[in-house]
């Protein structure tokens, strides 16, 4: 009996971690007075797992910025947002992270300071199946395939 009640909650426990991702905040910096980002873990349902940081400008989310830590179906990625007038996200642009000068959209201040947090809280995240970029080393964003989509935003249909 104790046997098939334990097998019966690992399984349900299985399968109701698979229809949510779970999330986790990290660290919150204040950047400056009106300025502010969180940086936050996710763990999908298929089993990716993602990180990334949400911006803030006056509390409204601006942009986010999402890497895969595992599967790598996508590349590193910013969403800008755009809001209706009732202040929900109604839309957003995405751009991929570039190494070089093809950027057509730079860093922010912002950018520039979640990639040094990003880059000390995994100082020894290292190994080929680990440690995949240096985050300090992008240098923008472009318009691209194999962009990730957003974490955590719906948008109104």
């Amino acid at each position: 009996m104790k046997v098939s009640i334990i097998l019966f909650l690992s399984i349900a426990t299985v399968f109701s971690s698979c229809f949510h991702d779970l999330y986790k905040s990290i660290q919150k910096v204040n950047f400056s007075d009106n300025e502010k980002y969180e940086v936050k873990s996710m763990l999908g349902c298929c089993g990716c797992e993602a990180l990334y940081f949400n911006a803030y400008r006056d509390n409204i989310l601006t942009d986010q910025f999402v890497v895969e830590l595992k599967c790598g179906l996508y590349k590193p990625t910013k969403h800008i947002f755009t809001y209706d007038t009732k202040g929900r996200v109604s839309s957003y642009k995405t751009f991929v992270a570039v190494f070089d000068s093809s950027y057509q959209y730079k860093l922010t201040d912002i950018d520039e300071s979640a990639f040094s947090k990003l880059d000390s809280i995994y100082a020894t995240w290292t190994g080929p199946a680990l440690r995949q970029i240096k985050f300090k080393e992008i240098t923008g964003f472009k318009e691209d395939i194999g962009a990730h989509m957003a974490v955590e935003i719906k948008l109104p249909k």
